[in-house]
Formats: C-alpha cells, sequence, structure tokens
C-alpha cells in the first residue's frame, strides 16, 4: 500500500503550513504502520512516495523546474509500485532515491 507522503525539508516557495505537517504525519503513520506490519508477520507493504512538486489547483498550478506535471508524477508512482522491490516502511524520493527508511534489523 502505497501513500502520497512529502520530503522533510521545507520549501521556501510553498509552505502552507497545515498541508506540510499533514504530511510529516502521514510518514510517520506509514512508517508506524509498516513496523507492525512486520512484527505481526503480515505479507503486506505500507510506504510512501514523494514525487516531489506536482502543479495541481492546490498549489495554483506552480511552475517551475522542480514541478512535474501530473502525468509525470503518475508515471513516477506507477513506476515506484512496479519496480519490483521491497519498500516496506520507505519513503521514496522523487529521484527514486530512499529519504526516509525503517531499520527492520
Amino acid at each position: 500500500m502505497a501513500n502520497l507522503g512529502s520530503g522533510n525539508e521545507p520549501a521556501v516557495w510553498y509552505n502552507p503550513t497545515a498541508y506540510r505537517v499533514s504530511k510529516v504525519a502521514l510518514n510517520a503513520l506509514m512508517q508506524s504502520i509498516a513496523i507492525q506490519f512486520f512484527n505481526e508477520k503480515r505479507a503486506v507493504e505500507i510506504f510512501g512516495i514523494f514525487p516531489g512538486g506536482v502543479s495541481t489547483d492546490i498549489n495554483g498550478f506552480c511552475q517551475g523546474s522542480y514541478m512535474k506535471t501530473t502525468s509525470e508524477a503518475g508515471k513516477l508512482i506507477v513506476d515506484i509500485m512496479n519496480d519490483g522491490q521491497r519498500h516496506n516502511g520507505d519513503i521514496v524520493g522523487p529521484d527514486k532515491k530512499i529519504i526516509s527508511k525503517v531499520n527492520f534489523n
């Protein structure tokens, strides 16, 4: 199960407090549930995908080098979900690198 999370670094150009706090909380929730699934030996993974900035109505269709179209973000999300990797507890960033990870060792 993947959720759309966010990075942990603030962006000067877009910083709506409630939105940002909700995404940080979502990342923490996903990682806590991942630990619970692991401890219960459930064959379910939960992780977050942070596609980067996406130009939508929520941000006034913001433009810039960091922004993606919804189609670009959608493709990235599908690619990560189908990459064959185990991502339980991960937050995967826009470059497909893990930006936060649960250590299950």
